[in-house]
């Protein structure tokens, strides 16, 4: 990743940007004032025909600094100038940040253990599946007690299919 802003002087490849600016519009004014414009008028058509100054240092900006990485460095340096300032709303930030990774880490070693590890036994094939059946039974009605079990030979868990011997 070339370019000034991947050294210790980006701040001076600014500021050469920056006199680079004012020497071009300045050289643009003298044609224009040698060409018998008043200076006041040979400035203003100089800086018309330079265009926006902010957007010129911006696009050359983007050619000099991988855009993303300048836009991800401000956006940290706002939050944590934001969190600084508000202590109470930085520690609700930290909390629900902290409950959310370890809700997301519990519920993960959860469903990697029941479902996606194999189960220890030494032949997964012979375990069987007992399902209750409630006959004729349809959404909101009352509970009745058990009318049939059924057996499944085939263990419908993805951790049944394979096995790790047991040690």
């Amino acid at each position: 990743m070339g370019g000034p802003f991947h050294t210790s002087d980006g701040k001076r490849a600014l500021d050469d940007l920056d006199q680079d600016i004012r020497d071009h519009i300045e050289r643009e004014t003298q044609d224009n004032i040698e060409k018998g414009i008043a200076p006041e008028e040979a400035r203003r058509r100089a800086m018309l025909a330079f265009g926006d100054i902010a957007l010129t240092k911006e696009d050359t900006r983007a050619v000099w600094v991988r855009r993303w990485a300048d836009d991800v460095r401000q956006d940290i340096r706002y939050g944590l100038r934001t969190l600084r300032k508000n202590p109470g709303f930085a520690a609700v930030v930290i909390f629900t940040l902290a409950l959310g990774i370890g809700a997301n880490t519990a519920i993960f070693s959860l469903m990697e253990t029941v479902l996606l590890r194999s189960l220890p036994v030494e032949r997964p094939q012979e375990l069987v599946f007992l399902q209750s059946a409630v006959a004729g039974r349809t959404a909101g009605a009352p509970r009745t007690p058990i009318s049939s079990v059924s057996v499944t030979r085939r263990c419908p868990l993805p951790a049944c299919r394979h096995s790790r011997p047991t040690s």
